[in-house]
């Protein structure tokens, strides 16, 4: 719980590049705090391998549950139109803001918009 309060509070009281790396800084944090305390033991990492293989369906194949799938049916869609919402409003009270620039997001590297949106 410290590191996630570590994260809390420095997202909440550093503006900037600070901010955004807040979890990289409660992550080392709390690491080093445990590790001072005792109970940060790293002595199995040393003999794994430094390249190993990752098992495809190590626990099992996926499970299909109807509830999952009803949830994603009614989530994904809310954020498929929320999504282009959160450039919009960025992108209209810039100066620089075009149809183009609403739609190609903050990156301006993607294939979107299709032929008939570009402006």
């Amino acid at each position: 719980m410290g590191t996630l309060r570590l994260i809390v509070l420095i997202q909440r009281f550093f503006k900037g590049f600070i901010a955004s790396i807040a979890v990289l800084i409660g992550l080392l944090v709390g690491t080093t705090a445990e590790f001072i305390l005792g109970d940060a033991h790293f002595g199995d990492m040393a003999a794994q391998p430094w390249v190993g293989v990752t098992t495809p369906f190590y626990f099992g194949w996926p499970k299909l549950r109807l509830a999952a799938i009803i949830s994603m049916l009614v989530v994904l869609p809310i954020t498929a139109v929320e999504t282009p919402a959160a450039f919009m409003r960025p992108a209209r009270s810039s100066e620089s803001g075009s149809r183009r620039t609403i739609f190609r997001g903050r990156c301006g590297r993607t294939a979107w918009p299709p032929p008939s949106v570009a402006s």
